[in-house]
């Protein structure tokens, strides 16, 4: 039994790796031609986009470096939202509405009304930081949650209602 767990594990984790490795593969083949065809424009006098970006790479890489940093930072904040909003929609049970307010770059502040507002709700909802503390994003992404009566949200200006 251990080794048909075993066997499986190592299957699913190959397939895995398998798609991804594709996945790279297409990746960089489709940025393989975008550099053939900037090298050919390139011969002629005209910059694309792509010449443009490695252009800027070369002319600041310090300020190309930091764009890139900001772009990372936009793209997981907005992973982490979206896990965030499914795993309060998940508890749809408990939550009557979330809302995500505007707050310092990188930190996602929610605002939260329980069905019904007592500890054991709050704990229950509270379960998501066992999970995301553990995944090492809580350090630069940090996340809060609120918890306030559903009659006060007419008075609060939020980005979006996640829940």
């Amino acid at each position: 039994m251990k080794n048909e767990l075993h066997t499986t594990a190592t299957s699913s984790t190959e397939e895995a790796l398998h798609g991804l490795i594709s996945r790279l593969q297409a990746y960089h083949y489709s940025h393989a031609q975008q550099a053939g065809d900037s090298k050919d424009l390139l011969a002629v006098g005209v910059k694309d986009k792509f010449a443009q970006v490695l252009d800027s790479l070369l002319a600041n890489p310090i300020s190309a470096m930091h764009n890139a940093k900001k772009g990372l930072d936009a793209s997981l904040s907005h992973f982490v939202e979206n896990v965030i909003s499914a795993y309060l929609n998940t508890k749809k049970d408990l939550v009557a509405k979330a809302v995500l307010v505007d707050s310092s770059p990188n930190v996602l502040y929610y605002i939260i009304a329980l069905k019904n507002d007592s500890l054991a709700n709050r704990i229950a909802v509270n379960d998501f930081f066992d999970f995301y503390d553990d995944s090492g994003l809580s350090d630069d992404y940090p996340v809060y949650f609120q918890y306030i009566a559903e009659r006060h949200f007419q008075s609060i200006n939020y980005i979006k209602e996640v829940a």
